[in-house]
């Protein structure tokens, strides 16, 4: 008699979240309301609120997405904030 074989189960690549793309504005606090865009061209990022017209612009690279513009801004508010 012979062993039976054993199936083994494919592995299916598993599905990475999609990040998000509208932010609460740091400066008004409204939430989902913050655009940010990366202009890879022109190496800017750039982060606009559509409810109180604050914007931001940051130097970007070709790894830029709009989490990390969105961050900067949040890090440049939290900094004039502390000083």
């Amino acid at each position: 008699m012979s062993r039976k074989r054993v199936k083994r189960k494919i592995n299916a690549p598993k599905r990475q979240s999609k990040l998000e793309k509208r932010f609460n504005c740091p400066v008004c606090n409204h939430e989902n309301v913050v655009q940010c865009t990366v202009k890879r061209p022109l190496m800017k990022g750039f982060a606009n609120c559509s409810v109180c017209d604050a914007s931001f612009t940051c130097e970007a690279n070709k790894l830029t997405t709009g989490i990390d513009v969105y961050s900067a801004w949040v890090d440049e508010c939290c900094k004039n904030t502390m000083s």
